[in-house]
Formats: structure tokens, sequence, C-alpha cells
């Protein structure tokens, strides 16, 4: 089929064509102005070992230490200690709370939605410092 020959077709049908477009456009602004905005705020904890032998001399830990720090930072016990300092319940955290090792690194992500930009940054610090 030629190009061309599309022609009379779409002279044929262009308010259609037209109307369907602007429908579309429509309910697809409806819908995203419906939605309400999540922020995403990041903290990354460098995990450090410290040695039995001097407590003083931290090393950088390895890749494990990291994978087994992200773990942890997911524990209830870290829950409970960010909720206390951010004065809320526990539960309010766990949902929007995202901890995972950095590949090849001692570095741990710890990322936290939420619907206000200052309410993430401060669940992603509290959790960090925990």
């Amino acid at each position: 089929m030629d190009t061309w020959e599309w022609l009379p077709f779409l002279q044929k049908r262009w308010l259609t064509i037209i109307a369907t477009t602007l429908i579309v456009v429509a309910v697809t602004m409806a819908v995203t102005l419906s939605l309400a905005p999540v922020y995403e705020a990041t903290a990354v904890v460098s995990i450090q070992t410290i040695s039995k032998e001097d407590p003083s001399a931290a090393t950088t830990a390895d890749k494990t230490g990291a994978i087994s720090a992200a773990q942890l930072m997911k524990s209830d016990a870290v829950i409970k200690l960010a909720a206390k300092k951010l004065k809320v319940a526990p539960s309010d955290l766990d949902a929007t709370l995202d901890c995972r090792p950095l590949a090849d690194t001692n570095l741990v992500l710890v990322g936290v939605e939420s619907g206000s930009p200052e309410r993430a940054a401060d669940v992603a610090n509290a959790v960090a410092e925990a």
C-alpha cells in the first residue's frame, strides 16, 4: 500500500483523528495532575570495621560488610531508633525505606520515598545515623 493511498482516508476521518487525540491528551493530563508527587531522598553510609586490638584504627570494610550493614539498617532495632529520633511510629518508616549496598564498595545507600521532600530527607538521615 502506497503512502498516498492513505490520504483519502485521512481526509475523511480528520475530525475523528483530532478529537481522539485531544481526548487522549486531556485524560492523560487529568490523571497526571491528580497524582500526588513522590519525593526521594538518599543518604550514603560508609561502613568501616574496628579492630579488637586497636579500636581507634578503623579500616574500610569489604563489600560483604556493606551487604550485612544494609540488612541491619532494615532491622526492627534500627527502624525503632530512627522512629524514636523522628518521634513517629516505626510503622511509618518501614514501607518507604530501601537500604542496599552499592556494587563492589563498602557503601550503603539509604533511600526513602515520601510525599514531602523534608520528610524523605529526615527519614533517610535518621536511618543513616541510627
